[in-house]
């Protein structure tokens, strides 16, 4: 589902297989990864760093449980590239819920995800 851009669907999957077992390291990297590419399609950063907190978690948890080593390897590369974007593990950042409102927006506009570098432009605005 993921690798078709229905990474939204395919969350629901991941978690199904980790209500049977936690310890499905394929789940808890593929969750993160999918978590991460919802994160950078997101136009609040708000929202996002929630989601890339999120993502960091399962990425962790993932390195703990028995996945191949080259899957394995890309879960721990996404995860220290969120942790050099945000420079720490992005739930250790304040996170305000009140005060914001909710923007306006064409709804018809199509917001393509951005990849962390270009994102990291985005952020820092």
């Amino acid at each position: 589902m993921d690798t078709i851009g229905r990474f939204v669907e395919a969350t629901g999957y991941w978690q199904k297989a980790l209500e049977i077992d936690q310890t499905f390291g394929m789940a808890q990297g593929n969750l993160g990864c999918g978590l991460c590419t919802y994160a950078q399609s997101l136009y609040d950063r708000g929202h996002a760093c929630l989601f890339f907190s999120k993502a960091h978690y399962h990425l962790k948890l993932a390195e703990g449980c028995q996945v191949y080593p080259d899957p394995k390897a890309g879960f721990l590369k996404r995860s220290e590239e969120i942790e050099e974007f945000f420079g720490h593990d992005p739930a250790e950042l304040p996170v305000d819920f009140n005060g914001h409102s909710l923007g306006e927006m064409d709804e018809n506009a199509i917001i393509p995800p951005m990849p962390l570098d270009l994102w990291e432009d985005e952020w820092k605005r």
